[in-house]
């Protein structure tokens, strides 16, 4: 179990295995698909989060918009998007 805690200029996170904070200004984008969010970085990785682990993903959401506003990053809404 993964906790993540969203901020003003970043992103932590915190498992069993570590910490990490991700500074917003490594963000490059965020995109929605039906079952998760994709936090792209400006390194090339991505941070995962898959919705069916979050109690309350409508708030997630909000607060993901909320950054990418703030962040001046695009959030993509994909709800249709799959594999090919």
């Amino acid at each position: 179990v993964a906790n993540i805690t969203f901020n003003n200029d970043s992103i932590e996170t915190n498992d069993a295995t570590g910490e990490a904070k991700i500074n917003s200004s490594q963000v490059a984008e965020i995109t929605e698909t039906k079952d998760y969010y994709y936090l792209k970085l400006k390194s090339g990785g991505h941070l995962i989060i898959p919705k069916s682990q979050i109690p309350d993903a409508d708030s997630v959401r909000e607060e993901l918009q909320s950054l990418a506003r703030n962040w001046a990053i695009e959030f993509k809404a994909e709800l249709t998007w799959k594999w090919k």
